[in-house]
């Protein structure tokens, strides 16, 4: 049977444990996307230069690697004000805090520390990926007539993992942190890392009890487990049927009338974006049963772009601005009129890193690039729903 690429979702939450999966669900964690697609990320092929009596090469050996999903999202409210957008954890997990204003706004603001992760399922018609422990890069786009878009990409590990609790000869009970769920690891292979009952060898989980954290397998390859044992379960992918998700009723706003301003200028621009460059570190990890550690973001560099019409230097000198280093405010102002779907991108201090020439159907234009310098720290950027 063919897989459709039409009938995909994803859900995304937020892991309460780095690395444990938070039973994403449906009706809870779906978020509308366009154009998902799946990669593998840092993926290590062993050569084995093997001398012989002949040039033939041996078979290179998988190594590890991680996994990174790739999307689009419209941006857009959650229909109430003060109610969080259904893309929400993957600001979060992009190094971005989430402040609520019950009733009012919610507002996301670039953070240093307290850094959250997140889990992402994702539904290929008839087959199930999970990425967990994921860290997020973005790069928001608008373009005149259009829609504001978000482009995402997700990097994660394909397993979790944890100490036992106990075993026995055909069972373990994993991290009570685990999910609470029957059949959510169903499917899936158990491996022992480390400790008792340690062993490269792939087990297959045929049955999983949510309420005691239980998985079932045929037997152990080693003996058995103890609650010395450390386990990664592998999310390889599985057959299981699409869910049918439930998502926010607000539709996006089309970019007309925006009341967008730079160092306080009405310009006449056609498109904007800021892009996150978030610096994601993939440590290699000799325990780690895919050879990478804990991902985090070490540093970012949230930077864009725009194009704004060529104006006299009486009127704003954007070339004279950009030898002198002269700060910016970009400032989309309100757009939108409808409480819970008003959205606003402010970039209080901005700086032009590039400026050249263009055109825009015969209309002189620049091509300026940006980066974006803060006050008192993480304060680069802010993105807000109303």
């Amino acid at each position: 049977m063919a897989l459709l690429k039409k009938r995909q979702v994803i859900l995304f939450g937020i892991e309460s444990t780095i690395g444990q999966d938070p039973n994403l669900t449906a009706a809870a964690d779906a978020i509308k996307v366009e154009d998902p697609s799946w990669a593998n990320e840092e993926t290590s092929m062993i050569e084995r230069s093997v001398v012989k009596n002949n040039m033939s090469p041996e078979q290179q050996v998988y190594g590890g690697g991680l996994k990174t999903v790739t999307f689009s999202t419209e941006v857009k409210g959650s229909g109430t004000a003060g109610t969080a957008p259904e893309i929400g954890p993957l600001y979060r997990c992009a190094g971005m805090g989430e402040t609520v204003v019950g009733g009012t706004s919610v507002t996301y603001a670039l953070v240093s520390t307290s850094r959250e992760y997140g889990t992402l399922y994702y539904y290929e018609d008839g087959m199930l990926r999970k990425l967990h422990g994921c860290q997020v890069d973005m790069s928001l786009k608008m373009e005149a007539g259009g829609k504001i878009m978000i482009e995402w990409t997700i990097t994660g590990h394909q397993m979790t993992y944890g100490t036992a609790q106990s075993a026995t000869a055909t069972t373990i009970v994993i991290d009570a942190n685990a999910s609470g769920v029957d059949d959510t690891y169903n499917g899936q292979y158990i491996e022992i890392i480390s400790g008792t009952g340690v062993s490269a060898t792939l087990v297959a989980i045929t049955d999983y009890a949510g309420a005691t954290n239980t998985v079932t397998v045929a037997s152990w390859p080693n003996g058995t487990p103890d609650n010395t044992s450390v386990y990664a379960i592998h999310s390889d992918p599985i057959d299981v049927a699409v869910v049918s998700p439930t998502y926010d009723s607000a539709v996006p706003v089309a970019l007309k009338g925006v009341p967008l301003t730079i160092g306080a200028y009405s310009a006449a621009i056609a498109s904007l974006e800021l892009n996150l460059g978030n610096e994601i570190s993939k440590p290699k990890d000799i325990v780690s049963p895919d050879g990478f550690g804990r991902l985090e973001i070490i540093g970012r560099d949230p930077a864009g772009s725009f194009d704004p019409a060529v104006t006299l230097r009486a009127t704003k000198d954007w070339e004279n601005e950009f030898r002198t280093g002269q700060q910016q405010a970009i400032d989309t102002g309100l757009i939108g009129n409808v409480g819970g779907n008003i959205f606003r991108l402010q970039v209080p201090k901005s700086y032009y890193r590039e400026i050249g020439s263009g055109d825009r159907e015969g209309i002189a234009t620049y091509e300026i690039s940006y980066g974006s310098t803060y006050n008192s720290g993480d304060d680069e950027i802010s993105l807000s729903y109303l």
